[in-house]
């Protein structure tokens, strides 16, 4: 699971996922926070893309101990998503081929 930064609570965040359009099949991304010891957990987002698909969430980032994105890409050699992550003025991107783990920690 890659580490890919650190987020603030309370700083403006913006998560996009761009599947290729010579992806074959449906992608699945997963958004889950990771709640701090003794809180509810909150259920995950769960978003499917097909192929030239574009997921979008944004928010302000809450109260966790971190943020857990998966990534469920078709095994097939021209599948590829695009990942972008916003967080205070900076942006993390990447793209994938297989399925992965993307994980930001989460501080005050």
């Amino acid at each position: 699971m890659p580490f890919k930064g650190i987020l603030r609570i309370g700083e403006d965040y913006k998560i996009t996922v761009d599947s290729d359009p010579a992806t074959p099949g449906m992608t699945a991304a997963m958004l889950g926070w990771v709640p701090p010891v003794g809180s509810p957990v909150t259920p995950p987002l769960i978003e499917t893309l097909g192929p030239g698909g574009r997921f979008e969430h944004a928010g302000k980032v809450p109260s966790a101990q971190a943020l857990i994105l998966d990534f469920d890409v078709p095994d097939a050699p021209q599948a590829k998503i695009k990942i972008t992550v916003e967080h205070g003025g900076k942006v993390v991107t990447g793209d994938e081929t297989i399925d992965r783990e993307w994980s930001f920690v989460v501080l005050a």
